[in-house]
């Protein structure tokens, strides 16, 4: 074999596998494209409540092993409050405590996601001790607020109930985040310290964007009665 004609054969060659390497390069930017896609369009279907089909995506996100582990731990939080939304409280906390395993112990997001666990597994205490640590670490973060907020509406049981200290955080986490999540939870209290104006206006809102959300109905039977007592 001549030499010029070996070195065009090693040239094809070279030439080749850096095509492959190009369209490999390709399919993996697209790839990594489609999942933050995928991530975003699962939490507006979790936000509309289409929770079944936001545990069908973010189980897939999870288990997709180009997914970074920030990307599977917040896939796996999602889960866990999609279950919560469901009334699946094993599973939220099961699903939680997963996320967590991605973060530092200690850390913020450790924190949130093993205190939502706690708060499944009816460890109210430890949960709200690990929930004060994260709002001190970040105070202007979402999932503290929120959980802190729910926990203070007495969602965890009455006697840990306490309205006007719920509102703080459940303000806190609407000004983080407005999302139909997160208003609902406002008007919730708004209702339960007597500010009643402002939880209509907010419920207006929400029925505008949501009409076929019955918790919605549920809310405004709530405000009129309170308002009439």
């Amino acid at each position: 074999m001549g030499k010029s004609r070996l070195l065009l054969i090693l040239l094809l060659c070279t030439l080749t596998t850096g095509c492959d390497k190009v369209q490999e390069y390709i399919k993996t930017t697209e790839h990594k494209a489609e999942l933050k896609d995928s991530i975003v369009q699962g939490g507006k279907l979790q936000d509309d409540g289409n929770n079944s089909e936001a545990i069908t995506r973010f189980k897939k996100i999870a288990a997709d092993p180009a997914a970074s582990d920030q990307q599977k731990a917040g896939a796996l939080r999602f889960i866990s409050l999609s279950y919560y939304e469901m009334g699946d409280y094993p599973r939220s906390g099961d699903f939680a405590a997963q996320a967590a395993q991605y973060y530092p112990a200690g850390s913020y997001y450790y924190l949130v996601n093993m205190a939502d666990a706690d708060l499944m597994r009816h460890q109210i205490p430890s949960a709200r001790e690990r929930l004060e640590q994260a709002v001190n670490i970040s105070p202007h973060t979402l999932a503290a607020n929120n959980v802190l907020g729910l926990l203070y509406l007495g969602d965890n049981g009455k006697e840990y109930a306490d309205f006007n200290k719920a509102l703080v955080f459940n303000q806190a986490a609407f000004d983080i985040s407005p999302g139909r999540i997160t208003q609902i939870v406002l008007v919730r209290n708004l209702i339960k310290v007597g500010q009643y104006a402002q939880a209509e206006t907010h419920l207006e809102q929400l029925k505008s964007k949501y009409p076929d959300d019955s918790r919605l109905h549920s809310l405004q039977n709530e405000l009129e009665q309170s308002r009439d007592h």
